[in-house]
């Protein structure tokens, strides 16, 4: 891949600007296309010249001053191959919910080709795009161009041993990713955790999916969540009434 900058568009900007009045940056997916350029206004787009496909997120991570948005191209979504040269970051607009495009990158001439779903070449791809912001509010954003390739069956260990990097580089936090089956006793579940201890400060944060609709009924069942306790390998769910009725996927901090 050939991406050597990324761009926040003016919505993005204004987005940013309200982040600092409290309100939250949502991001949604990543979608992706082969459109050329044929101009150079490009803060002012609110689009892809033309989308091919759409990428979910796989995880936001938050370390030290940096974001990272991890998305997975996937092969198998491609019907007819093309050259991946734009990509742009949605999100959500906090007062009018509706999807604007935050952040947008065109490779130009060093478009990579993807093959369709018919290929057994590549996989899957898994990119980082990493944000990071200092304490004058200046934004610098960069590419992982090196597009790892992997075989579906492998993705978990993958997403496993990236887990144990981001443990081993920051010295403030854990992080895990885990779901939360929808079998509760007496409003309580107990997850095991290798390496958290009692004395840790845990955090939950949703991991919401893609489709309004289940983000919605998500949202509901996180509400019955009332607190979470660390133990010796272990975390402790408590709902005070009722208990979610769903299984959820979240992300789970531990500070120590």
């Amino acid at each position: 891949m050939g991406f050597e900058k990324v761009y926040i568009t003016k919505a993005g900007l204004e987005l940013e600007a309200k982040s600092r009045t409290g309100k939250a940056i949502k991001i949604l997916r990543v979608d992706i296309g082969d459109g050329e350029l044929t101009d150079n206004n490009i803060t002012e787009k609110k689009l892809l010249v033309n989308k091919k496909l759409e990428c979910k997120i796989n995880s936001l991570q938050e370390i030290d001053s940096q974001t990272i948005i991890n998305f997975i191209l996937q092969q198998s979504e491609v019907d007819e191959g093309f050259y991946f040269r734009e990509f742009g970051v949605i999100a959500e607009e906090p007062d009018t919910q509706e999807e604007v495009l935050y952040l947008y990158a065109n490779a130009g001439n060093k478009a990579e080709f993807i093959d369709d779903k018919t290929s057994t070449a590549v996989s899957d791809r898994i990119i980082d795009i990493v944000l990071k912001a200092d304490n004058t509010d200046n934004i610098s954003i960069s590419i992982d161009n090196t597009g790892v390739y992997i075989e579906r069956k492998e993705f978990q260990q993958r997403e496993n041993n990236l887990l144990k990097l981001i443990n081993t580089k920051s010295n403030k936090k854990k992080v895990y990713n885990i779901e939360i089956e929808a079998n509760w006793t007496e409003g309580t579940k107990t997850i095991e955790i290798e390496g958290i201890q009692a004395t840790d400060e845990v955090n939950i944060y949703p991991i919401w999916s893609e489709t309004k609709e289940t983000r919605q009924q998500e949202k509901e069942e996180y509400n019955k969540i009332s607190m979470i306790k660390s133990g010796e390998n272990t975390i402790e769910i408590i709902c005070d009434e009722e208990v979610p009725e769903i299984a959820l996927n979240a992300r789970i901090e531990v500070v120590y």
